[in-house]
Protein backbone atom coordinates (compact mmCIF):
# COMPACT_ATOMS: atom_id res chain seq x y z
CA UNK A 1 0.00 0.00 0.00
CA UNK A 2 1.65 3.30 -1.14
CA UNK A 3 2.19 6.05 1.92
CA UNK A 4 2.09 9.19 1.72
CA UNK A 5 2.20 12.07 4.70
CA UNK A 6 -0.52 14.83 5.24
CA UNK A 7 0.01 17.83 3.43
CA UNK A 8 1.86 15.64 0.45
CA UNK A 9 1.18 15.97 -2.73
CA UNK A 10 0.31 12.16 -4.03
CA UNK A 11 0.54 11.79 -7.69
CA UNK A 12 -1.28 8.70 -9.03
CA UNK A 13 -0.20 7.05 -12.02
CA UNK A 14 -2.00 4.45 -14.24
CA UNK A 15 -0.58 2.62 -17.42
CA UNK A 16 -3.68 1.36 -19.06
CA UNK A 17 -2.69 -1.79 -21.06
CA UNK A 18 -4.94 -4.11 -23.57
CA UNK A 19 -5.67 -7.64 -22.67
CA UNK A 20 -2.54 -8.67 -24.83
CA UNK A 21 -0.58 -6.01 -22.42
CA UNK A 22 0.04 -3.21 -25.40
CA UNK A 23 -0.79 -0.16 -24.50
CA UNK A 24 -4.58 0.07 -24.87
CA UNK A 25 -6.55 2.60 -27.05
CA UNK A 26 -8.82 4.99 -24.60
CA UNK A 27 -12.18 6.71 -25.98
CA UNK A 28 -12.75 10.02 -23.82
CA UNK A 29 -10.58 10.58 -20.28
CA UNK A 30 -9.76 8.32 -17.72
CA UNK A 31 -11.37 9.35 -14.25
CA UNK A 32 -10.25 8.98 -10.83
CA UNK A 33 -12.17 8.64 -7.99
CA UNK A 34 -10.95 8.80 -4.12
CA UNK A 35 -13.05 7.46 -0.73
CA UNK A 36 -11.96 7.80 2.29
CA UNK A 37 -12.64 5.76 5.06
CA UNK A 38 -13.44 6.13 9.00
CA UNK A 39 -14.39 4.08 11.42
CA UNK A 40 -17.09 6.44 12.68
CA UNK A 41 -18.85 6.70 9.53
CA UNK A 42 -17.45 4.14 6.92
CA UNK A 43 -16.61 4.94 2.96
CA UNK A 44 -16.94 8.67 2.06
CA UNK A 45 -15.97 10.19 -0.95
CA UNK A 46 -13.67 12.87 -1.60
CA UNK A 47 -12.46 12.97 -4.91
CA UNK A 48 -15.34 12.49 -7.83
CA UNK A 49 -15.08 10.84 -11.35
CA UNK A 50 -12.21 13.87 -11.77
CA UNK A 51 -10.90 13.74 -15.13
CA UNK A 52 -7.33 12.64 -15.28
CA UNK A 53 -4.52 14.12 -17.13
CA UNK A 54 -2.89 12.50 -20.01
CA UNK A 55 1.08 11.93 -19.69
CA UNK A 56 1.88 9.54 -22.69
CA UNK A 57 0.53 7.18 -24.74
CA UNK A 58 -1.95 4.95 -22.46
CA UNK A 59 -0.71 6.55 -19.32
CA UNK A 60 -2.88 9.27 -17.30
CA UNK A 61 -2.14 10.77 -13.73
CA UNK A 62 -3.52 13.02 -11.49
CA UNK A 63 -2.36 15.02 -8.63
CA UNK A 64 -3.90 14.85 -5.16
CA UNK A 65 -3.11 17.70 -2.23
CA UNK A 66 -3.55 15.72 0.57
CA UNK A 67 -3.19 18.80 2.87
CA UNK A 68 -6.54 18.75 5.47
CA UNK A 69 -6.83 15.37 5.37
CA UNK A 70 -6.41 12.91 8.10
CA UNK A 71 -3.61 10.62 8.85
CA UNK A 72 -3.84 6.87 9.81
CA UNK A 73 -7.04 6.29 7.67
CA UNK A 74 -7.31 4.34 4.48
CA UNK A 75 -7.93 5.78 0.88
CA UNK A 76 -9.68 3.76 -2.11
CA UNK A 77 -8.81 4.91 -5.47
CA UNK A 78 -10.99 3.51 -8.31
CA UNK A 79 -9.64 4.48 -11.95
CA UNK A 80 -12.33 4.14 -14.83
CA UNK A 81 -11.94 4.37 -18.72
CA UNK A 82 -13.24 3.51 -21.75
CA UNK A 83 -10.49 0.87 -23.70
CA UNK A 84 -11.10 -0.53 -27.06
CA UNK A 85 -14.79 0.09 -26.43
CA UNK A 86 -15.00 -1.61 -22.86
CA UNK A 87 -16.10 0.03 -19.54
CA UNK A 88 -12.84 -0.98 -17.24
CA UNK A 89 -12.15 -0.24 -13.32
CA UNK A 90 -9.42 -0.74 -11.17
CA UNK A 91 -8.85 -0.61 -7.92
CA UNK A 92 -5.82 0.52 -5.33
CA UNK A 93 -5.36 1.85 -1.93
CA UNK A 94 -3.31 4.50 0.08
CA UNK A 95 -2.96 5.48 3.65
CA UNK A 96 -1.42 8.75 5.05
CA UNK A 97 0.56 8.57 7.57
CA UNK A 98 2.37 10.67 10.43
CA UNK A 99 6.08 10.00 10.37
CA UNK A 100 7.52 12.65 12.72
CA UNK A 101 10.92 11.78 13.98
CA UNK A 102 11.56 9.46 16.86
CA UNK A 103 13.98 10.67 19.33
CA UNK A 104 15.98 8.26 21.83
CA UNK A 105 18.23 10.29 24.12
CA UNK A 106 21.15 11.34 22.00
CA UNK A 107 19.77 8.90 18.70
CA UNK A 108 16.91 10.39 16.25
CA UNK A 109 15.74 8.41 13.15
CA UNK A 110 13.87 10.27 10.21
CA UNK A 111 11.89 8.56 7.75
CA UNK A 112 11.62 9.43 4.07
CA UNK A 113 9.32 8.91 1.85
CA UNK A 114 9.67 8.07 -1.69
CA UNK A 115 8.70 11.20 -4.23
CA UNK A 116 10.28 9.54 -7.03
CA UNK A 117 10.64 5.60 -7.98
CA UNK A 118 13.67 3.32 -7.37
CA UNK A 119 13.74 0.69 -9.62
CA UNK A 120 16.57 -1.03 -8.42
CA UNK A 121 15.21 -1.31 -4.26
CA UNK A 122 11.70 -1.36 -6.18
CA UNK A 123 10.07 2.00 -4.07
CA UNK A 124 7.46 3.09 -6.04
CA UNK A 125 6.40 7.24 -4.91
CA UNK A 126 4.50 6.86 -1.21
CA UNK A 127 6.76 4.18 -0.48
CA UNK A 128 9.12 4.29 2.59
CA UNK A 129 12.05 5.28 0.78
CA UNK A 130 15.21 5.16 3.89
CA UNK A 131 16.10 6.33 7.33
CA UNK A 132 18.03 8.68 8.52
CA UNK A 133 20.04 7.83 12.05
CA UNK A 134 21.31 11.05 13.54
CA UNK A 135 23.66 10.71 17.00
CA UNK A 136 24.79 13.71 18.84
CA UNK A 137 26.67 14.52 21.56
CA UNK A 138 25.23 14.02 25.13
CA UNK A 139 25.79 17.99 25.76
CA UNK A 140 24.20 19.15 22.83
CA UNK A 141 20.41 20.55 22.96
CA UNK A 142 19.69 20.48 19.48
CA UNK A 143 20.55 18.50 16.90
CA UNK A 144 22.22 20.96 14.61
CA UNK A 145 25.29 19.35 14.59
CA UNK A 146 25.46 15.56 15.24
CA UNK A 147 28.39 13.80 15.80
CA UNK A 148 27.31 10.74 13.23
CA UNK A 149 24.49 10.58 10.63
CA UNK A 150 23.93 7.34 8.85
CA UNK A 151 21.26 6.48 5.77
CA UNK A 152 19.89 2.64 5.55
CA UNK A 153 17.86 2.34 2.45
CA UNK A 154 14.53 0.16 2.31
CA UNK A 155 14.05 -2.35 -0.21
CA UNK A 156 11.38 -4.13 -1.55
CA UNK A 157 9.76 -7.32 -3.50
CA UNK A 158 7.88 -7.27 -6.39
CA UNK A 159 4.88 -7.07 -4.46
CA UNK A 160 6.14 -4.26 -2.19
CA UNK A 161 6.96 -5.86 0.85
CA UNK A 162 10.08 -5.16 2.59
CA UNK A 163 12.71 -7.21 2.21
CA UNK A 164 15.71 -5.86 3.29
CA UNK A 165 17.33 -2.71 4.81
CA UNK A 166 21.06 -1.57 3.86
CA UNK A 167 23.25 0.85 4.12
CA UNK A 168 23.74 1.44 -0.06
CA UNK A 169 20.96 2.31 -1.88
Amino acid sequence: MKEYTPGEVAVFVINWLNATGEQATITGTPTITIDKYTPSSGWSNIVNEASMTNKSGSTYYYEYDTTGQTEEFDYLITYKAVIDGLNVETTEEFRLVNLPASNFGNQRIDFTIATSANSTRNVEVGMLDYQTIYLKDDSDTDWSSPISTKILYFWYDASGNCIAVKESD
